[in-house]
């Protein structure tokens, strides 16, 4: 059986969350050079690891998870093993944090970017840029209406540069709407 590289991911990922409960009390509770050394390594093999896993999962949802993992562990860890003090309302906001992290992760997923190729293609946003030739230098990006365009001064005076705009915000209020409605029509 193979495992995928985003499940080896996940694997890094809850790992490093792990790792960074220990490291976190390591910073408020060393007291030598060796308990310094030894969260400091914690630290670096905490983010490479995460580096390593951010290549093949999203950033966000990731880091959201390994910070999850680490508040929630460090709270518990503080309540366990520290003495602090075991709060009913410590526990419903660690419960609820692990809710949105959960939540998050099962809303993200490569939908979203089917999403967004399919909006673009609908409303031939891909054509827009297409139009606009690309120069080898001078060329700058314009916003309107949050679609990027890229206007290549080299080249704009053979492009109807403005019907393109107008179309384009045409385009992009009617994908704005579409995003609202959930991607239907």
């Amino acid at each position: 059986m193979k495992i995928s590289k985003e499940s080896i991911s996940w694997i890094l990922i809850i790992s490093a969350g792990i790792l960074e409960v220990f490291w976190v009390s390591g910073l408020k509770y060393a007291d030598s050079f060796w308990l310094y050394a030894l969260t400091g390594v914690a630290i670096l093999f905490s983010f490479c690891v995460m580096l390593i896993a951010i290549k093949y999962v999203e950033v966000g949802v990731a880091y959201a998870v390994f910070v999850g993992i680490g508040t929630a562990g460090v709270v518990v860890a503080e309540m366990v093993a520290f003495g602090e003090e075991v709060s009913i309302i410590k526990i419903a906001l660690i419960v609820m944090l692990l809710i949105g992290v959960v939540g998050l992760k099962l809303t993200s997923n490569k939908s979203d970017k089917k999403l967004a190729r399919d909006l673009s293609a609908e409303f031939g946003l891909d054509s827009v840029l297409d139009a606009v030739n690309l120069g080898e230098s001078g060329e700058s990006i314009k916003n309107v209406n949050g679609a990027d365009f890229v206007e290549s001064r080299k080249n704009a005076e053979s492009i109807n540069f403005t019907e393109s705009v107008e179309s384009a915000k045409n385009k992009a209020t009617k994908a704005q709407i579409l995003l609202k409605n959930g991607g239907e029509k």
